[in-house]
């Protein structure tokens, strides 16, 4: 997760990779030796061997936690998936227009540990040609990816997108400023929404709302009853990730030792390089690497010491122990 990953950097190369929490791996291991370590038959350069073992170490800090968390809660995964956007049973043209037009999802309370799971996305239209949604933070108005569906007109065509967004508002939007469309509305399945004309109860968790945005920031919306086409498989996805981010900074001392330890381990058994045992010091890469691993036990037994796990009732359900009981006559 990005929220995790930014917390370690690295100086000495061109250019700093910067961290938001101050924590650099220099501290540990430093950009020269990393220069004599890294392959370039696995790794381009020192930064992407550095990112690729950031990457690792976010990985088995998120394993760490998510195990020491299983016995005391059990992780729900899918809350409820529906597919938003019925263009009825007689399709009725949604004209072209100088503007972004789609749908506007959000949580209908303040339960982060829910984030949407955008699995496919489609369109119908009288239009032949690529249709390019965009994902957008309702809040920020950040883009967060984008998706290309090859349209053919008069016929319904989808991609798979597989995606989680962690926001409380996300906007799936395109540019309709050449494309006519056919009009889908924001209900599931052609079901009635008791919020409508302009927007839909699609499940007890999310509302999802039609609008249109203008092109270019700020994303001024209007909200109407016409999605302009899209039509998507969304579900309310349980995030059990996603909570961690606001330890942060307690995480980031375990992944500093956990990515100085993966550097060891490259160093001593993964690299090519064939001054392996006569420029390094073996033992003392295995000495280092054990001090790593122990430091990282240690930051992270301070972690489970002093971190709220969740206790969300929608995604997170206590594990009650198990009574044992007798009946005396």
């Amino acid at each position: 997760m990005t929220c995790l990953e930014t917390l370690i950097g690295l100086q000495g190369g061109c250019a700093d990779i910067s961290t938001a929490a101050n924590t650099y791996l220099n501290t540990k291991v430093t950009y020269s030796e990393l220069s004599s370590y890294v392959d370039q038959n696995d790794y381009p350069s020192v930064d992407d061997l550095f990112i690729a073992l950031r990457s690792q170490a976010v990985r088995e800090v998120i394993d760490s936690i998510t195990a020491h968390m299983k016995d005391g809660f059990i992780a729900k995964t899918v809350v409820s998936t529906q597919t938003i956007g019925y263009a009825g049973t007689s399709l009725t043209t949604s004209a072209a227009l100088a503007k972004y037009k789609g749908v506007k999802l959000w949580r209908k309370y303040p339960m982060p540990s829910l984030a949407y799971r955008v699995t496919r996305v489609g369109f119908i239209g009288n239009y032949t040609g690529n249709v390019t949604v965009l994902f957008v933070d309702g809040i920020t108005g950040v883009t967060l990816g984008s998706q290309v569906v090859a349209a053919i007109a008069g016929q319904e065509v989808s991609v798979d997108v597989n995606e989680l967004y962690r926001v409380e508002k996300l906007l799936i939007l395109y540019n309709a400023s050449a494309i006519t469309a056919y009009k889908t509305t924001a209900t599931t399945s052609g079901q009635t929404c008791y919020t409508c004309p302009t927007s839909c109860s699609v499940n007890a968790h999310v509302t999802a709302q039609a609008i249109t945005a203008t092109i270019g920031a700020p994303l001024t919306q209007t909200t109407l009853s016409d999605m302009g086409g899209l039509i998507l498989s969304v579900s309310m996805e349980c995030d059990a990730e996603g909570w961690m981010c606001q330890y942060r900074q307690q995480l980031a001392m375990p992944i500093l030792f956990k990515v100085a330890e993966l550097v060891m381990e490259y160093a001593l058994y993964n690299t090519s390089r064939g001054n392996t045992n006569t420029v390094r010091d073996y033992e003392k890469l295995v000495a280092r690497q054990s001090m790593y691993r122990d430091n990282f036990n240690t930051a992270m037994d301070r972690v489970f010491n002093t971190v709220n796990l969740p206790n969300d009732p929608i995604c997170f359900n206590c594990r009650r122990g198990i009574q044992i009981r007798t009946t005396l006559p």
